[in-house]
């Protein structure tokens, strides 16, 4: 059968049949293997930003704990924290008076509570320094926000004195 058809035509019909196969092929098998190639690739990106936010999420729970201990105790009462201001500064400082305690005003924020306790308190500029100081660096129940120095003069005594205004903050997840 295929002794009568010229060499000509056997090329043509020969690479009309290997165009169809390449065709048939590419449909049957390289098609599937080369959408299957971009799935894997897809799926390890996924895996490698898996990894990623597993990290990320253990460092920010350790920033928390970090902020946490920086801002203060957590998870205790407001009223505590004043009882446990007042002890220090009675401790701290015996030649300090402790001039005005204010009530404590809450406030809260997205999700936190902030509560600020504010301590009035007069002395020598050397003793109240010292005391500023000590807070500071030994008082971690709380942390000082502001503090504010201001001289009062005492008509009847003929003398000025020095006072310190220390607030006083704690915050607590809601």
């Amino acid at each position: 059968m295929f002794k009568n058809i010229p060499y000509k035509k056997k090329v043509i019909y020969a690479s009309i049949l290997t165009v169809l196969m390449l065709m048939a092929s590419y449909k049957k098998n390289f098609k599937k293997v080369l959408h299957i190639d971009k799935q894997l690739a897809t799926l390890r990106s996924n895996q490698l930003e898996n990894r990623n936010f597993t990290s990320d999420i253990q460092y920010l729970k350790q920033e928390i704990k970090v902020i946490e201990k920086y801002i203060g105790d957590v998870n205790v009462s407001p009223e505590s924290i004043q009882q446990q201001i007042i002890k220090f500064i009675s401790k701290t400082a015996s030649h300090i008076e402790i001039v005005d305690i204010e009530g404590i005003h809450h406030a809260s924020f997205n999700q936190f509570k902030v509560y600020t306790n504010q301590v009035t308190v007069s002395g020598d500029y050397k003793n109240v320094m010292t005391l500023l100081h000590t807070i500071e660096k030994e008082f971690s129940s709380s942390k000082i926000t502001s503090t504010h120095f201001f001289v009062k003069t005492d008509y009847r005594r003929n003398r000025k004195e020095l006072f310190l205004k220390i607030i006083f903050q704690n915050y607590e997840k809601v």
